[in-house]
């Protein structure tokens, strides 16, 4: 629009020289447009040269090294993985993955050996991460979810799942598609580090922050070779309000559920300070087509034991099975195989009053994910935005509960006491 103004103001300047009689101050050798024009080359050169910068700088939805792949090339890594849990009884699962990647997009699948029906797929296609799983491995034996599958839209490259990962598609996705230029670009602010867990649920539990991460060795390599996920008091928020309106935490608005982020949040003040809670090692690497890939590699989490040591709670180890480049392929759009429902981060909206978390619908098997523009969701999350609960809703929430079980409970004894006082006169 202020493109097309300025040329009608050009039309305008140059229709009244005309009437003037003056065209000839409007030549381009004249003194005064050979300035604008000097100035407007200058302006053009540092636009292309930011353009160069942006592209040198590989902004958030890069795939790093990748980009040396040709346009027709993915990179297909498969293997497994082994989750070790700790304690008295050792538990083990096994684990299949699949990652392919191109130029500029990507995708994980992961799939439970010993519960094939417990499968996850991943797919970046340059701007959002889409997700779709069963996750029956999260529910005790012969549990059935109310939907075959669910799915979610989460915008940006950043894995920072809604539910919690059954088949800890979190491993693979850190090996393959997480690069350490990512992480300080979007999260280390004055030196530090604070990135919310992409293991566990950091969309509905306060576990996941308030640690600071640790990269090793410092410099451009395109990998994480060593990672430590360290405990950090500094960076806990000053009230428990602010806590829950980080920005990647879906804002409880049911009383149950801020008691119990609550109460995980109290569960994570009580981790130390400097405790290792996490660590991520690549313990091996293939050299091929100019790339370095991940072909081995190990993951820990550890919790405070009784002497406030770190206890291991399981091992993570990842182990690459087979690696080919496949020429003159792709990655299809993500497809639901089953009905599944979606949970649409791309609209998350917020004022001062309140904030929408997410748009949901649901899909039938077959069904592509719905668009990031869809009319009907907008009109969702600004009628939210207006109408829905606030952020203080829940105090008169409480207040309602009380007054309802002060009723419930003062009826039922006045009546015994009305009771009780008409006996009483009767006897009398």
């Amino acid at each position: 629009m202020a493109e097309s103004w300025n040329i009608r103001c050009a039309e305008l300047r140059w229709n009244r020289a005309v009437d003037k009689g003056i065209r000839s101050e409007m030549r381009l050798d004249h003194p005064r447009y050979r300035g604008l024009i000097t100035i407007k080359i200058m302006w053009l050169v540092l636009c292309l040269a930011s353009l160069v910068c942006l592209n040198a700088l590989a902004l958030p939805g890069d795939v790093g090294q990748y980009a040396n792949l040709s346009p027709s090339e993915v990179l297909c890594v498969s293997g497994h993985y082994v989750r070790i849990g700790g304690g008295p009884r050792v538990k083990t699962n096994d684990f299949n993955f699949v990652a392919l990647t191109t130029a500029s997009e990507w995708s994980v699948s992961a799939t439970n050996e010993s519960q094939p029906r417990d499968w996850a797929s991943l797919r970046y296609d340059g701007t959002n991460i889409y997700e779709i799983g069963t996750f029956l491995g999260n529910g005790p034996p012969g549990h059935v979810n109310t939907y075959p599958a669910y799915g979610y839209v989460y915008p940006g490259p950043f894995f920072l799942p809604n539910n919690q990962d059954s088949v800890h598609i979190f491993l693979p996705w850190i090996a393959y598609h997480l690069t350490p230029a990512m992480i300080r670009r979007s999260y280390e602010h004055n030196g530090v580090i604070e990135m919310p867990w992409p293991w566990g649920s950091p969309r509905f539990s306060l576990t996941g922050y308030g640690f600071k991460w640790i990269l090793s060795p410092e410099g451009e390599d395109p990998l994480i070779r060593r990672l430590e996920v360290v405990r950090d008091a500094a960076l806990d928020l000053p009230t428990p309000e602010e806590e829950l309106r980080r920005s990647s935490l879906d804002y409880p608005f049911a009383i149950t559920d801020r008691e119990a982020i609550l109460n995980w949040l109290n569960m994570r003040k009580t981790i130390p300070s400097n405790f290792p809670r996490f660590s991520y090692e690549c313990v091996g690497t293939i050299q091929t087509n100019g790339l370095t890939i991940p072909s081995a590699a190990q993951f820990a989490e550890y919790y405070p034991g009784g002497d406030r040591s770190p206890h291991v709670v399981c091992n993570y180890v990842l182990t690459v099975d087979r690696l080919e480049l496949l020429p003159n392929a792709g990655i299809l759009a993500e497809v639901t195989p089953l009905k599944t429902l979606v949970f649409d981060y791309r609209y998350q909206t917020n004022n001062s009053r309140t904030k929408f978390n997410y748009a949901q619908y649901a899909l039938n098997a077959g069904d592509h994910f719905e668009s990031g523009n869809e009319p009907a969701l907008l009109a969702e999350a600004q009628h939210w935005l207006k109408a829905g609960d606030g952020y203080g809703g829940y105090k008169s929430k409480r207040t309602i509960t009380l007054v309802g079980i002060l009723l419930v409970t003062a009826i039922p004894c006045g009546m015994l006491l009305f009771r009780l006082i008409t006996a009483s006169r009767r006897q009398t």
